[in-house]
């Protein structure tokens, strides 16, 4: 589980829980993931208000084509299906064998925005999963702590 802010053009981890299993692809305090592919960092999209995201969008576009050409599809999937599922999911865009949920936390100290998510590798890739089972989850813990 862990918890993200933007950085540019990446979602860097400021708080992160890990298992005790290895992970090839670990995730600690100051890793950095892209903001287009990683479900944390378009849950942190879904953070902002809507002329905020679309310029960063659109920032995206310009300023690194290559990851909006690889991983623009799947934020306007996320953006399109946030009203019905409430979360965000990234399922083996950045790593073949990863699977992510996230969603917004909104505004934590400093007034930054931020993302809650949750990754897992060596699972069955299900999206399903992710969004019924674990998002509801997430979205739980973030109304606990407000």
């Amino acid at each position: 589980m862990s918890i993200g802010v933007r950085d540019r053009f990446n979602i860097v981890y400021v708080e992160a829980i890990r298992s005790t299993a290895k992970r090839a692809y670990p995730l600690d305090v100051g890793t950095q993931r892209s903001l287009a592919g990683s479900a944390l960092g378009r849950a942190w999209l879904m953070a902002c208000r809507p002329a905020e995201r679309e310029a960063v969008i659109n920032q995206l576009r310009v300023k690194v084509p290559d990851e909006w050409e690889r991983h623009g599809a799947g934020v306007l999937r996320n953006i399109a299906s946030y009203a019905r599922d409430e979360c965000c999911v990234s399922v083996g865009e950045l790593y073949s064998d990863v699977q992510a949920v996230a969603v917004p936390i909104g505004r934590i100290d400093g007034g930054e925005l931020a993302a809650l998510g949750c990754s897992f590798q060596g699972r069955t890739m299900d999206e399903g999963w992710l969004r019924h089972t674990i998002a509801p989850r997430l979205r739980d813990l973030v109304r606990s702590l407000g």
